[in-house]
């Protein structure tokens, strides 16, 4: 079952990821607020510990079902992943052959490898090769199989399972506020997504345990405390550890509060439709930014003061980061998945 009003809301965060990396080609949007929408990548981790735990901490019981939970998830994740590497491997090997390289390539037959067994983001550098983005999914799902792990291991004890699950978001963000969010795409991704996973699993749980009235004010306040955040210069380690709390306290807000306008607003078909491709125009739109970008360089055509034309382009990345998507979704991503 899903949730009108929270498959949106992952629209709405993978929307801001497909802005976040117009920049590449598009310096207009070089803004603080969309600069800092690196941080929606842990609204994703927020919301798929939350669903996840939704629909299988009370199922996970024994090996079998472990085994079904972990095949589901990879070819959720997988098959899409596996196509687009494929893609940029070509692409790769056509722009190493025409000579064209126009920045550090993280690109090899090491890397490779680490993307084809989801290790990428584990390893330094390696998240940066091909599809840069796909370090996510690869940080996912591994900690997909420690939840599941940990669910079938203590199935009987939900206390130890709780106390386990509250040191990990302890300890995670205590690692972060040093270490930041930023990437290095190493072991610091693999944190960051046990954080915002695992808080997204202790929201299932207060939910069915808590139930708080009259909420509205309080929602539109985690509301203005993001967008201060995202609106800032250079967020501190600990503001960004802040920020993912507040997405928690708004998910579970939301949660609690059943009918207010904002969740009308979030069920708009739009958004829901957002919701429903937003994997496939997360792991698809930067090919099309790359793309922009490399056709710009070829050209020798400089936008910086062009700001119409600019306008023009993202209008055009859009459309075909919409229907890369549809496509992909449809022939790829749920084909599999069904």
């Amino acid at each position: 079952m899903k949730i009108k009003y929270l498959e949106s809301l992952r629209g709405l965060a993978s929307f801001f990821i497909v802005i976040l990396h117009a920049g590449i080609f598009a310096p207009i949007l070089k803004i603080d607020f969309i600069i800092n929408g690196y941080l929606f990548v842990d609204f994703f981790f927020i919301l798929s510990g939350f669903v996840i735990a939704y629909n299988y901490l009370n199922k996970l019981k024994d090996r079998n079902q472990f085994l079904f939970f972990i095949k589901r998830r990879f070819l959720r994740l997988y098959p899409l992943h596996f196509f687009l590497l494929i893609i940029y491997f070509l692409l790769n090997y056509l722009q190493v052959k025409l000579g064209f390289q126009f920045e550090e390539d993280f690109n090899n037959i090491k890397s490779f490898f680490a993307n084809l067994s989801l290790t990428q983001a584990l390893i330094p550098d390696f998240g940066r090769s091909y599809n840069s983005v796909s370090w996510s999914i690869s940080v996912e799902f591994y900690t997909y199989i420690l939840f599941a792990f940990l669910v079938t291991l203590l199935r009987n004890n939900i206390k130890i399972f709780i106390f386990i699950i509250i040191i990990s978001i302890f300890l995670s963000n205590l690692y972060l506020i040093n270490n930041g969010f930023q990437f290095n795409f190493s072991h610091n991704q693999i944190i960051r997504c046990i954080n915002g996973f695992f808080q997204g699993v202790l929201i299932f749980i207060f939910m069915k345990k808590f139930n708080f009235k009259n909420i509205k004010f309080l929602t539109y306040i985690i509301l203005l405390i993001l967008f201060i955040i995202l609106s800032m210069n250079k967020p501190s380690n600990y503001l960004q550890c802040i920020f993912v709390l507040f997405v928690s306290f708004l998910i579970l807000a939301l949660l609690q509060e059943k009918n207010n306008y904002l969740i009308k607003f979030l069920e708009n078909p739009i958004f829901v439709y957002l919701g429903k491709i937003s994997y496939s125009t997360y792991m698809t739109h930067f090919i099309i930014a790359m793309g922009f970008k490399y056709v710009l360089i070829i050209l020798n055509i400089n936008v910086s003061e062009l700001i119409y034309f600019q306008l023009i382009l993202i209008f055009m990345y859009l459309v075909l980061v919409i229907f890369l998507s549809r496509v992909t979704h449809s022939f790829i991503e749920m084909k599999f998945y069904n």
